[in-house]
């Protein structure tokens, strides 16, 4: 079900749209600005699944707590990226000396209880379930009855597809940005080939990668 949403050639085809929704929103909001890219590109990640699952944004959306969903992210990315003195040596890790695994456990908690509240039960409540919408969750919620999915069950299957691909795009957007900004002269390769190729168009998209933009299709996949 998640190769068949998310990873496939067609899935991905699919949902080009969203993407291609979200990329002018996003140049728009940070053009001319200082931003961390690792949290543009967080929100950015967040929503194209959100839509792919939900049909809906999760960051600056209409249900409560989207930018405190996005913040709990944050903390629990950070804390899952940061070394831990209990990593080399296990045997400390019941002490708990830098919280981590704590904290970590907090921010879940909290993630768990906004996706229970704000789409699980909602979509419930509303009684408007379709196998055919088109997202994920209501094909989950179709089928529950017909299988051992219980909504407990649900919610932390949408929760770690969230963790998922959220740590893997953010770290690899980051590291490629950096490896650029450390070899200059890559980067003026990428910026000349987006310049010469943009043409009339506002925006690059992903399918104009194999067609015009090799060097910058190339740097794409290295990463």
């Amino acid at each position: 079900m998640v190769g068949a949403h998310l990873s496939t050639g067609r899935s991905l085809d699919m949902t080009r749209h969203i993407r291609d929704r979200h990329a002018p929103d996003i140049a728009k909001n940070i053009r001319d600005l200082l931003v961390k890219i690792g949290e543009v590109v967080l929100s950015a990640v967040l929503n194209v699944v959100s839509n792919i699952l939900f049909s809906e944004d999760v960051v600056g959306m209409r249900v409560h707590g989207g930018q405190l969903f996005k913040d709990t992210m944050v903390a629990v990315l950070e804390d899952w990226t940061k070394p831990n003195v209990s990593d080399p040596f296990p045997f400390l890790a019941p002490v708990d000396l830098l919280g981590s695994p704590r904290r970590v456990l907090g921010c879940l908690t909290k993630l768990y209880d906004f996706f229970d509240d704000e789409f699980i039960e909602r979509r419930l409540a509303s009684g408007e379930i379709h196998n055919d919408h088109g997202n994920m969750l209501d094909l989950v919620l179709a089928r529950r009855t017909k299988s051992e999915l219980t909504r407990s069950k649900i919610t932390k299957f949408f929760l770690d597809i969230f963790l998922a691909t959220s740590s893997i795009r953010r770290i690899t957007v980051e590291w490629a940005m950096a490896l650029l900004l450390v070899h200059q002269d890559k980067m003026k390769k990428v910026q000349a080939e987006l310049m010469a190729n943009r043409g009339s168009k506002d925006f690059i998209k992903d399918y104009d990668l194999d067609k015009q933009l090799p060097y910058l299709n190339a740097v794409v996949k290295e990463r």
